[in-house]
């Protein structure tokens, strides 16, 4: 049986911080920190590489379409 699962988390509308360095929960890094991943949206492993190359680390895209799901 299928159940449908909704959680919060706390971050802003494209990126993975609210506010200079205050990070969504779910928010890791790999790679001795160097490397931004997302741990509740796993791609082809455990975390999915978020996308750093600008000012601010950017929600993946299974994050925002579950966000648009819900809504």
């Amino acid at each position: 049986m299928k159940r449908k699962l909704t959680i919060e988390i706390d971050c802003g509308d494209t990126t993975c911080a609210r506010a200079s360095g205050e990070f969504c929960q779910h928010f890791g890094g790999i790679r001795f920190g160097t490397v931004p991943v997302c741990m509740l949206f796993p791609s082809d492993s455990a975390y999915t590489v978020l996308d750093a190359s600008g000012d601010w680390t950017l929600r993946c895209q299974a994050c925002l379409d579950a966000e648009a799901e819900s809504e």
